[in-house]
């Protein structure tokens, strides 16, 4: 009976991280397909709010400032994206060791690409040294989790 409901959590784990990264998945790819116009336009209220926030004295020049708001942005997002991926594959229960291992991170490589290519068509542009960062974030987020899963195993023995 014990067994039983430990895989009704595993199931309702997935779901709920799979629900999550396919939510966030979304929300980039909206970002994405934003003309540069209004892209830029978001960031630069971003930028705006968290300025005196974080450099209360004025020391970075206000274009650098929103430079780097989109970049931690995207890191952020793919962060939080392979942070749900591995979340998800971890409760799959089927994945062990490299395959474990290998599915997040082709996916949220898949992922990273996809959106420059959004972006390129979008009249945008693309990068390779964004695909970079993006999947950057998201070796960051499976980190994250990676870590938080190893944690909990260890106290549940």
């Amino acid at each position: 009976m014990r067994k039983n409901h430990r895989f009704v959590s595993e199931k309702t784990l997935f779901i709920v991280f799979s629900v999550l990264a396919t939510a966030v998945l979304c929300f980039i790819f909206t970002q994405s397909i934003l003309s540069k116009q209004d892209s830029g336009a978001l960031s630069g209220r971003i930028s705006a709010l968290l300025k005196p926030i974080l450099d209360p004295h004025d020391r970075i020049d206000a274009g650098v400032f929103h430079h780097l708001v989109r970049k931690a942005a995207h890191f952020t997002e793919f962060a939080a994206l392979g942070f749900c991926v591995v979340g998800a594959t971890v409760n799959l229960g089927v994945l062990k060791g490299r395959k474990f291992v290998a599915l997040p991170m082709w996916i949220t490589l898949f992922c990273s690409v996809c959106d420059e290519l959004l972006q390129y068509f979008t009249g945008r542009g693309s990068m390779v040294t964004d695909v970079v960062l993006d999947y950057s974030g998201a070796l960051f987020g499976m980190a994250i989790m990676v870590v938080i899963h190893i944690l909990i195993r260890r106290c549940k023995q």
